[in-house]
């Protein structure tokens, strides 16, 4: 048996990781997107993804006030619906996690490539990023949690350096309308994957100081201070680049430029490396739980179960930044082969941001019925529960959780090649669980 995942993470720490995780590249990669297919309704498209994304995972804050464990998503559905829709569930939250953290590499890397040698291709160079941060991680969780939140300072301090001078300027035109382009529900889709990350802080139950409280109040403080920080860039940036430029993408950083000096604007620019380390300190802390989770029900081999003597899951960590590495190596050879700009467009990042919200989607779909079944199934957990919804908010966010799951699904699917991509994986999934997982599972 491993030694243990320990309590380590406070209600700062938790905080720091909900922005991190949520915040990330999305600000300075993709708010550009979103001005540029919404105009000047980005500030609606952005407003209902977070509101959304923030409404499917309340039920998911009541299963985790219930049953605060590590692999929550593993958990609560083998233990509501089946073993299936956990094994299935975990997997979706491991693949769209590392979609949206190859999503994020790429696009780190990208905003840096006039500094990389011309031999070196940002893609590549994302792969190298990643294998460096997964040896960054082999240094312990308590020091990847400071790090986060000082990451997270000064990803905020640099935010708030952008949008300040622009917003306070004798030139600032506040630019918030209604939609007025059929692009407007592309921008939501681009939206949403600048919300992910608020189901990261679930899978920390277990090393979570008093969870039933931090858990609610890390996603009410987090959400807040991300609706506050996405509208301010968004309406910065779009003052700053007019409506008529809003569709050529204008590096968002670039439209600070007449604010600083090169050292101020060196300080801002550093904010791009500080959300991509923080939203990989984010995933790499909360997502390889769903493995270890698996690994210790005895669905997946159990060396990766064991942790190391600072109580880290490290081999699911590495198997985790295995997967990473795979599906962007995957990326890649489609991106040379014409695949991608066949079905996406010529940037990648659109390849991995709908395959990310596609798999986390389904997951959510299947966590709101677990989150239904709750009361029923668990009454002793719902009613001690710290955080405990009435059964009839309970039941109504989880029907608006998977319908709302499942109207951005079916947006997606007009791009059938996704589909296609995700039935070959739940393929794969199927057959690892009927032909090893199965047999070992502890129920």
């Amino acid at each position: 048996m491993g030694l243990g995942l320990k309590n380590k993470i406070g209600l700062l720490g938790a905080v720091g990781i909900v922005v991190g995780g949520v915040i990330g590249m999305g600000t300075f990669v993709l708010i550009p997107t979103i001005a540029g297919k919404a105009g000047p309704a980005a500030w609606l498209a952005i407003t209902i993804a977070l509101v959304v994304s923030i409404l499917s995972v309340l039920p998911t804050i009541q299963l985790s006030s219930a049953m605060p464990i590590a692999g929550g998503g593993f958990e609560y559905c083998r233990r509501l619906i089946s073993p299936y829709a956990g094994f299935m569930v975990s997997w979706l939250a491991v693949i769209g996690g590392a979609c949206t953290l190859s999503l994020i590499a790429t696009g780190l890397l990208d905003q840096f490539k006039e500094f990389m040698p011309s031999f070196l291709s940002p893609h590549i160079a994302a792969m190298i990023f990643v294998a460096a941060f997964y040896l960054f991680y082999l240094l312990g969780l308590q020091i990847v949690t400071m790090v986060q939140v000082l990451l997270c300072l000064q990803l905020l301090i640099s935010l708030f350096m952008y949008f300040t001078p622009i917003l306070f300027s004798h030139d600032f035109v506040l630019h918030a309308s209604l939609p007025e382009t059929p692009n407007f529900i592309l921008a939501v889709i681009f939206s949403f994957n600048i919300c992910l990350g608020f189901q990261i802080i679930i899978e920390l139950g277990e090393e979570m100081k008093n969870p039933g409280r931090n858990i609610p109040l890390a996603l009410l403080i987090g959400g807040c201070i991300i609706l506050l920080v996405y509208l301010s860039v968004t309406f910065a940036y779009i003052s700053r680049v007019g409506l008529e430029h809003t569709a050529d993408k204008i590096n968002l950083i670039s439209t600070a430029a007449p604010f600083y000096s090169t050292i101020g604007l060196a300080f801002i620019r550093f904010g791009v490396i500080s959300s991509g380390l923080a939203s990989y300190s984010g995933g790499a802390i909360a997502l390889p739980r769903e493995l270890y989770a698996m690994a210790r029900a005895k669905a997946l081999p159990p060396f990766f179960e064991q942790v190391d003597a600072g109580g880290n899951p490290s081999r699911a960590v590495g198997l985790f930044f295995c997967i990473v590495l795979a599906i962007m190596g995957t990326g890649n050879i489609l991106d040379h082969a014409g695949f991608v700009e066949t079905y996406f467009g010529p940037d990648i990042i659109d390849f991995y941001a709908f395959l990310a919200i596609f798999g986390i989607m389904i997951m959510t779909i299947v966590m709101s019925v677990a989150a239904f079944r709750l009361p029923k199934l668990m009454p002793a957990e719902y009613a001690a529960a710290y955080i405990r919804l009435p059964k009839w908010l309970l039941y109504t966010l989880c029907i608006v959780s998977f319908l709302s799951s499942g109207l951005l699904i079916a947006v997606i699917m007009t791009k059938m090649i996704i589909l296609w991509i995700y039935l070959v994986i739940l393929g794969l999934v199927t057959v690892l669980y009927f032909t090893y997982s199965k047999k070992r599972l502890k129920v």
